[in-house]
């Protein structure tokens, strides 16, 4: 018991001197997922440290889950990993209009947010979970270097990464992925992007296409995914629209062709009510079809942001 104290102590104390040195922000991720008539409680959260000097701005962000006590005086973590780091990155300008980013960070290939905070749902949709199992990293993460290049109407960033998969060549020998990612704002509202990145094994080379278009209190997106190996291609829509300040609607929509399997379908609806500036409330259901069998799933989940 003293062990375990002292532990707490010390990591309330590392979060306390990070504070004074560092802007300290997170969230916390409280779901109940009721799945063929179970129901079961879970607990997630993140803590986000930044800071910046002469221009260099450095970010850690560590995720945390809910574990249960396996008798042991260890855990077993409910969630997925605990106490591991999502991002660890170096953000500089090294020339105008171009910043050099190094270390552990997001995968910049695809449309839809890692965090639940960036999201109109609680769950993440079939193409992110492509993606997120590609990358070898803890998340739908990638370690490398990228420059980030301001070109007037586009951005352009191209990273020099760890093989996404963690895949080495036919010799054994470590091998890298080159992403290339262009962003642009072709009119008022409506964003563009094109992103690319290869791998050595996996999927192989992956090159997703995805736009969002927002008008008002609605905002619309679109995603089209194309590999070289296990699928052929995926499709995304997803839906936003504001009903009133504070209350938000969301329909997401997916397909995916496997190579060589039959298509599967996943649509999400979910609801949102702002409690409080720093908590929100999220129903959610989902309704995924394998082609085979159809599973449905609910969420009622709150999200509390420092």
């Amino acid at each position: 018991m003293m062990k375990r104290s002292m532990v707490a102590m010390a990591v309330a104390g590392a979060m306390s001197f990070a504070a004074n040195a560092a802007d300290v922000n997170g969230f916390a991720d409280i779901r109940m997922n009721a799945d063929n008539e179970a129901y079961q409680f879970g607990a997630a959260g993140e803590v986000d440290f930044s800071a910046s000097q002469d221009g260099v701005s450095v970010r850690v962000d560590v995720d945390l889950a809910m574990a249960a006590d396996d008798g042991n005086g260890g855990g077993n973590s409910l969630n997925g990993e605990s106490g591991v780091i999502e991002q660890a990155f170096f953000a500089a300008p090294v020339a105008s209009g171009v910043t050099l980013v190094g270390g552990l960070f997001n995968n910049p290939v695809g449309m839809e947010a890692q965090d639940v905070t960036d999201r109109n749902t609680m769950s993440s949709g079939m193409i992110y979970g492509i993606f997120d199992n590609q990358t070898v990293m803890y998340g739908n993460n990638v370690a490398g270097l990228a420059a980030a290049i301001d070109a007037g109407m586009a951005k352009v960033t191209v990273g020099f990464l760890n093989d996404i998969g963690g895949n080495p060549d036919s010799a054994g020998k470590a091998v890298n992925s080159i992403a290339v990612v262009v962003n642009a704002s072709v009119m008022e509202g409506l964003d563009v992007e094109l992103g690319h990145v290869t791998q050595e094994a996996g999927a192989g080379a992956v090159t997703d296409i995805n736009l969002t278009y927002a008008a008002g209190p609605a905002k619309v997106g679109f995603e089209y995914l194309m590999a070289e190996e296990l699928v052929d291609s995926a499709i995304g829509l997803n839906v936003g629209y504001d009903v009133m300040p504070g209350l938000g609607v969301a329909l997401r929509y997916e397909t995916m062709t496997p190579a060589g399997g039959d298509d599967e379908t996943n649509t999400t609806l979910a609801a949102t009510y702002a409690m409080a500036k720093n908590l929100d409330a999220v129903v959610e259901y989902t309704s995924y079809d394998d082609g085979v069998d159809t599973d449905a799933s609910g969420v009622i989940g709150f999200v509390a942001k420092f």
